[in-house]
């Protein structure tokens, strides 16, 4: 624009209609559009709807398989047919599918509505039934979940990989800021001059700032471990403590270290399993439920 152009095309490099080509690019087209009223922008269909793509992948396929040109080969992507399963299925048709699939494989009985979403919404993050097996939250501690997101409470994450997986839509129907603050600066320099880790020194900063937060930590055993001491301190008062740390060195530890304590409430797993995703899927499934969606 500000070589002159009048008129511009946003052409999406995706190969299937989602959420970003459907929802995200047209709204940021529109404020474009209103930000330079001279300014035509228009919005092309996604790379994938131009058959020479399909056309390109084909070639790829048959070269890998040392197939000849006469070969024909079936490809999937999104609204394509996936011709050798038989389905051709949207992606709000195929989580439908995954939950009713994954609510065959784990035992939900007894489980509230928020709850059982928890348990398969981690599941489907996972792909693995047997996790169901392993979370664990205490009394209240899912209904304060979606309490304290319904109203608004921030989320703090130990990681960015946790941040990034969180619905930023279906946080912001409720005004929850969902912050990380590993990367901030002067973190590293604070936690190399202190002899401690980064996610330590980033989650006395998350304390400092929203003692009171929806803490979500699926990396870092010691941002866990300092966050619990927080808590003996009196400086942090968590609305709710997702503790799903993955690794071989603390994460166990620090997650039972949490799972014996009455308060502050919590969800967490048990064993040296969990992770980002488990930590995301756990906040999206109390945004769900806070939606009334579940």
């Amino acid at each position: 624009m500000g070589a002159g152009a009048r008129r511009i095309a946003v052409v999406p490099l995706f190969l299937a209609p989602g959420s970003h080509v459907t929802r995200d690019l047209p709204a940021e087209v529109r404020r474009l559009g209103a930000l330079h009223p001279g300014v035509e922008v228009v919005l092309a269909p996604p790379l994938g709807s131009a058959e020479g793509v399909w056309e390109a992948a084909a070639g790829l396929a048959r070269a890998a398989l040392g197939l000849g040109e006469e070969t024909g080969v079936s490809l999937s992507c999104g609204e394509r047919t996936m011709e050798r399963w038989g389905y051709d299925l949207q992606p709000l048709e195929i989580e439908r599918k995954s939950f009713e699939i994954i609510e065959g494989l784990v035992d939900l009985t007894g489980l509230d509505p928020a709850e059982a979403a928890v348990v398969k919404r981690v599941v489907h993050a996972t792909g693995d039934p047997g996790f169901a097996d392993l979370l664990r939250w205490s009394p209240g501690a899912v209904a304060a979940g979606v309490r304290a997101l319904a109203a608004g409470t921030p989320v703090v994450t130990d990681v960015q990989m946790a941040r990034a997986g969180i619905s930023r839509v279906r946080a912001e129907r409720f005004g929850v800021e969902v912050r990380c603050h590993i990367s901030e600066p002067g973190v590293r320099e604070e936690a190399r001059a202190r002899g401690v880790t980064r996610s330590v020194a980033a989650v006395e900063r998350a304390v400092a700032e929203n003692p009171g937060a929806v803490f979500a930590f699926g990396n870092a055993p010691t941002a866990l471990f300092r966050l619990l001491e927080l808590v003996d301190e009196g400086r942090a008062r968590p609305s709710l403590v997702i503790g799903v740390v993955v690794g071989f060195v603390g994460a166990a530890e620090s997650k039972e270290a949490l799972m014996a304590r009455a308060d502050p409430p919590w969800i967490s797993c048990r064993g040296n399993r969990g992770g980002s995703a488990v930590a995301a899927a756990t906040v999206n499934a109390l945004l769900k439920a806070a939606a009334g969606e579940v």
